[in-house]
């Protein structure tokens, strides 16, 4: 845990296991429909992974779209990876895929509130394929397309 999560977490001690079992499920589920590790493919189960870690905080587990972005955001801050650190290109499109998860959470718990029967796993899941894997609007996204889902 880095020290902005964990200073986040000092403030959201009852938030901070559902931030880390969101995480979990989002890297299995980025995993799942991302399977092969061909370096163009790794990009995009990244994209999958941070989208849907902040959609499932938001929809699944009931954190604020303000809480579930500053968390992700303290994450990109203290990242030490060279390639990763605050301000790259890489980190750039973390944060954007951050913001897609938060929109992503957004749509899912207004579907959640008209009908309570809707998963939000499998709402935020396919919500997140359709706009990071497929989306044509998007120029940060435009070289995330092309994965395959399931």
């Amino acid at each position: 845990m880095s020290p902005g999560q964990l200073a986040w977490c000092a403030h959201h001690f009852d938030l901070c296991p559902k931030v880390f079992d969101a995480a979990a499920a989002a890297r299995t589920a980025s995993t799942d429909i991302i399977k092969d590790d061909d370096p163009d493919r790794v990009a995009k189960r990244n994209a999958v992974r941070h989208a849907l870690w902040v959609a499932l905080m938001i929809s699944a587990y009931g954190i604020s779209e303000r809480d579930a972005l500053l968390i992700t955001t303290a994450h990109e801050m203290d990242d030490r990876r060279k390639e990763g650190s605050w301000g790259s290109p890489d980190n750039k499109i973390d944060l954007h895929n951050n913001f897609i998860g938060g929109q992503v959470g957004r749509a899912v718990q207004r579907q959640k509130e008209s009908d309570p029967s809707v998963s939000a796993y499998n709402q935020a899941v396919d919500f997140v394929y359709i706009l990071v894997l497929n989306s044509t609007n998007c120029p940060v996204c435009l070289n995330l397309k092309g994965g395959t889902y399931g």
